[in-house]
């Protein structure tokens, strides 16, 4: 009996060595196939986890950042909060109402920002918790501008779609060209959109159409600039 058991023993032992005679490099290629299998599902767990991390630092970054662009103002005058009444749907684009007033040292004439560097229009009237704000849209607005690198001179007119008007037959002005303020009731050189048409009639003046970059119908707050002086 033991006899048996020893020679099964031993041809099992052969079995197994000529197997791995015959399949050692197919077994090579399985182990190997199988250690980067386990190698890459760790690596790929960390990476994921690794990718997590990074994407929450960078929403972490970019809150830090907001909120260091709302801290930090690079203008040298000082602005005022303030909400927009809304009028819809009877709005007819001649003033805006907001709720800042005499209360919070708001004056008739304080110049009406949509941002810091894009003018919108001026304070006309004032009540102790109230303002209404003139805009660039109202049809009584008229100011004096320029226009592009080469600075023409032009007067805004308001509207729905404020025009440009006034501007010489020969002025080298393009579709895209920037338009700024330069009349003395309001800062000078402060944006307010770009040329969007331009009109020859055969007169001797040309027509053009500003853009601006916003909706006036879907303002919800602008910046009253609170510091800045004329002579009226």
């Amino acid at each position: 009996m033991k006899l048996l058991r020893s020679f099964f023993l031993t041809l099992l032992c052969l079995v197994v060595f000529i197997v791995l005679v015959v399949y050692r490099q197919n077994l090579a290629q399985y182990f190997v196939a199988f250690k980067n299998f386990i190698s890459g599902f760790f690596d790929q767990a960390f990476s994921e986890q690794a990718f997590q991390e990074l994407k929450l630092e960078n929403q972490i970054l970019k809150l830090e950042l907001e909120n260091l662009k709302k801290s930090v103002s690079t203008s040298p005058y000082h602005f005022k909060r303030a909400e927009v009444f809304s009028n819809y749907p009877f709005s007819d684009n001649l003033f805006l109402v907001l709720n800042v007033g005499q209360n919070q040292g708001i004056k008739a004439g304080m110049p009406v920002f949509v941002s810091e560097n894009i003018l919108l229009g001026k304070i006309k009237d004032t009540k102790r918790a109230l303002s209404e704000a003139e805009t660039i849209f109202s049809p009584d607005w008229k100011e004096s501008v320029i226009i592009g690198p080469e600075k023409i001179k032009a007067v805004l007119k308001g509207g729905g779609v404020p025009t440009l008007e006034l501007i010489p037959e020969e002025a080298k002005i393009k579709t895209g060209d920037s338009v700024f303020n330069i009349s003395p009731d309001l800062p000078y050189g402060v944006f307010l959109g770009t040329i969007d048409k331009i009109e020859n009639s055969g007169e001797p003046w040309l027509k053009a159409f500003l853009k601006t970059p916003y909706d006036f119908h879907d303002l919800n707050q602008v910046l009253i600039m609170t510091d800045y002086e004329t002579f009226k």
